[in-house]
């Protein structure tokens, strides 16, 4: 089946998840292993995480509800997850331009970045109105499937984050 893009409800909270489903161990980011249960295990557990060898001593228990469906399995925390943010506005008469701009900033940063902070993964940053407007829309979809940005959408209003695209 391969990777599968799903809202995960943990804790009655939203959470954005990628399953692999020919991946062998579960992995969760440290903001999502706060609301679970978690434990030390006696070793570090090292695995190959994007290219780079990750090490990891804490695991949760993960509970959580995709499409209706209760799920239950342990997962390992990854740690050390440093971001950039880049922050777009969508303000001018054309979301279009504004995308073509976004999106070519983005890439420059992304390609300057992963030379000098090769740790660090960049986000772009967009209103919620802008993901609805822009992202939803089919020119959206395509560089979201073709993963050619990685998205955390807020709420300027309420100052949340909505939710996270990697």
């Amino acid at each position: 089946m391969g990777r599968v893009r799903q809202m995960l409800k943990v804790d009655g909270r939203e959470c954005w998840t990628l399953f692999d489903t020919s991946a062998r161990n579960t992995y969760i980011v440290p903001v999502v292993a706060q609301v679970l249960t978690t434990s030390r295990i006696a070793r570090p557990f090292r695995s190959a995480i994007g290219g780079q060898v990750k090490e990891t001593n804490t695991t949760a228990l993960l509970e959580g509800e995709v499409e209706g469906h209760l799920i239950s399995t342990h997962a390992l925390v990854k740690e050390g997850h440093k971001i950039a943010v880049e922050v777009k506005s969508f303000v001018s008469p054309s979301e279009v331009e504004d995308l073509e701009t976004a999106v070519g900033q983005f890439i420059l940063y992304h390609d300057i970045m992963s030379r000098t902070e090769p740790d660090r993964v960049l986000y772009l940053a967009v209103r919620a109105a802008v993901f609805t407007s822009v992202f939803e829309e089919p020119i959206g979809q395509v560089l979201l499937e073709n993963q050619r940005v990685k998205l955390v959408v807020f709420d300027p209003q309420a100052e949340v984050i909505v939710k996270w695209i990697p």
